[in-house]
Formats: structure tokens, sequence, C-alpha cells
């Protein structure tokens, strides 16, 4: 969820690096397969993050629904790159092939399309305020609206401190509060934390 290790950064102090395509493992049981249509499993090695973290693994199991699956989703964007000429495994997850070259997704193109989308959907919203960064905050609420203890949404997020809280208090405000928010003991302990 943190968008610099997706897409093409210009900001050069960002420690955090970029997904290859190495940094993805599809697992089954537990094991190593290079099947995508079995694999239940995939893991993401994110090798040096922001908060200092290394070689940090995550394991996201098979989703129901395939436009949700993380296996599903990244085993299609393992495919699709590896099908560009001049790529391998050491490619970036944000390369695309446009006009008989490659290229990288960037920022500054997520950030077009997001507020583009938000654009359709809230024309009053302040689109200054959307930005890549919006995702991470936007999943933390939702996990937590959708019922998800902090102790999860800090998990999912790869949170090391508190500092997800901020997001959950200030995008509830916006959004209906959950039924854990609405708990004046809940709304307590997030605002102690």
């Amino acid at each position: 969820m943190r968008a610099c290790e997706y897409p093409k950064n210009t900001d050069k102090n960002l420690p955090t690096q970029l997904l290859q395509l190495q940094d993805l493992t599809l697992l089954w049981n537990g094991k190593v397969t290079a099947s995508c249509s079995s694999g239940d499993a995939i893991m993401i090695t994110f090798c040096f993050q922001k908060n200092g973290e290394k070689e940090e693994s995550l394991i996201r199991k098979r989703g129901l629904h395939a436009m949700h699956c993380p296996v599903r989703i990244w085993a299609s964007i393992v495919d699709r790159i590896l099908s560009y000429p001049g790529t391998s495994m050491s490619s970036p997850v944000n390369t695309v092939y446009l006009n008989g070259k490659l290229g990288f997704i960037s920022s500054a193109m997520i950030t077009a399309h997001l507020r583009q989308v938000m654009r359709s959907l809230d024309k009053d919203f302040p689109l200054s305020k959307v930005t890549p960064h919006s995702i991470r905050a936007s999943y933390a609420t939702m996990l937590f609206q959708q019922g998800a203890s902090l102790e999860a949404v800090k998990l999912n997020g790869r949170w090391k401190s508190n500092a997800f809280l901020l997001y959950i208090c200030k995008n509830s405000l916006v959004v209906n509060l959950s039924p854990a928010l609405r708990d004046q003991q809940n709304l307590q302990c997030i605002y102690v934390n």
C-alpha cells in the first residue's frame, strides 16, 4: 500500500525501492510454484522500505473474486511484463509497453488518473488532496470500517507505528462512521494512541 513501491517516482530522497518481478513469489501450500493457475498465495518481498525495514516479506492468499484476488492480479502483471521484449525478472512492476518501447507508470500518471476518477465522483472535492498516498489512507479506513481490528489494519498496511490511526480518524469524519467508531470507548482509544 505504499505507492512509492509501485510507480516510478521523481523524489530522489525516497529510500523505498521499487518492486521488481523477482520480488514476487507464487506459492502453493507454502512452497514455491511457477504455475499461476495453481498458486494459492503470493509472497511479496520488499527489499528496502521507507521505515528502514529490509527484506520484509508479506504473503497474500488467493481471493474468491478474480478482480480483487492478489494472486491472480500479480500473476497477470508478471505474465504481461514478461511478454514484452527486453524484460526479465529484474524488470520493475510498473513496466509498460507503449508504441514499441518500454516505459514506466509514474506517480504523476497515477495522480492524474485518481484525480480524474475523483472528479467524476465528486466535482466539488479539492483535487489537491488526491495523491497516490490517498490509496493508503483510504485502504486503512475501509478495512477498519468493514470491521477489521486496528491490529489487522496495522499489519495489512505494514505500519510500524500507530500513524495509521490518524487516517482512520480524519477519514471517518468524511465518510459514514463504522459501528466500531460509533462506540465512544473505541473513539477515545483511537485518539489516545
